[in-house]
């Protein structure tokens, strides 16, 4: 509580700033709070002409299948996601390629940005990486509102594993600037590049998997991801 209290925002600290709405949304470490998903399932399931998102995690089931049935709904619909491709753990794209077959095969677009990798020598003289991480969490639906936070599109973050927090605006001029911006990246082959599930082999504890095992491990992953909720008794 001491600790909450020091930072704690209160009314007479707050301040106004022009008069455009904004909706906050939250994910509290108790899962009592979670309208982050929510809200984003609800701006997926009223889109008419586009979905543009950015984010670092795309293996969200409940989102991934709100983004597939509406695209069973209205085929046309454009939805183009810019994801991470999780160079920072090594695996050649794992986690986010446990839904990416299943989604290109309902006509997600999928994109990554062109990140760099520099080599380290670390203090004790061992060699290693660092990897620029994609680290954007922005959903855009038909020019008219734009969700944008710290929550990741995966599911501890979504049901309660840390405090998170977004806002939800409907400024026409702001979103349209995002949306300009996403499709000229999207179209820059010097900033972004397609993200590939055929023939994919993932990389687990140093070694290259067949194509084959790859997809294996995908579906494994994918199928306890949707039961996670079930073995965990959290909803």
């Amino acid at each position: 509580d001491e600790i909450l209290n020091n930072f704690k925002v209160t009314l007479d600290k707050v301040r106004t700033a022009g008069s455009e709405t904004v909706r906050i949304a939250e994910a509290n470490v108790d899962g009592r709070i979670k309208d982050t998903r929510n809200m984003l399932i609800d701006m997926i399931l009223k889109a008419k002409s586009h979905i543009y998102m950015e984010q670092l995690f795309i293996y969200d089931k409940y989102i991934n299948d709100a983004l597939i049935k509406k695209l069973i709904q209205n085929p046309l619909l454009d939805v183009r996601i810019l994801a991470d491709h999780n160079g920072n753990f090594g695996m050649n794209g794992l986690p986010n390629t446990l839904f990416m077959k299943e989604l290109k095969k309902y006509g997600v677009q999928l994109r990554a940005r062109r990140t760099q990798t520099i080599p380290v020598t670390y203090p004790d003289g061992t060699q290693g990486k660092y990897h620029q991480e994609n680290h954007r969490k922005i959903i855009s639906v038909d020019g008219k509102v734009l969700l944008a936070g710290s929550s990741n599109m995966n599911p501890d973050t979504f049901q309660g594993s840390f405090r998170e927090f977004g806002a939800q605006i409907f400024s026409n001029s702001e979103i349209t600037t995002f949306e300009k911006q996403f499709l000229r990246d999207w179209a820059d082959e010097e900033k972004t590049m397609d993200l590939e599930i055929e023939g994919l082999q993932l990389v687990i504890g140093g070694k290259t998997l067949s194509p084959e095992a790859s997809a294996l491990l995908n579906n494994i992953g994918a199928q306890l991801l949707r039961i996670k909720d079930d073995l965990e008794e959290r909803y």
